[in-house]
C-alpha cells in the first residue's frame, strides 16, 4: 500500500475527539482481492 493510504491509527486519537463526535467506524472492501479460505489460515502466525 501506498503511505497516503487512508488510515487511522493510534496517533490520530491522542488528542480527544470533539464532543460532537459520539463514534467513529472504518470499513475496509477487499471485495476482488485474492485471498485464502478463511480455514486454511494458520491464526497462529497472526496471533500471539
Amino acid at each position: 500500500m501506498k503511505k497516503n493510504f487512508p488510515k487511522l491509527t493510534s496517533d490520530c486519537l491522542k488528542l480527544p475527539l470533539d464532543s460532537m463526535i459520539s463514534e467513529i467506524q472504518y470499513t475496509i472492501d477487499l471485495e476482488g482481492l485474492p485471498g485464502e479460505v478463511f480455514e486454511n489460515i494458520s491464526l497462529g502466525k497472526y496471533f500471539y
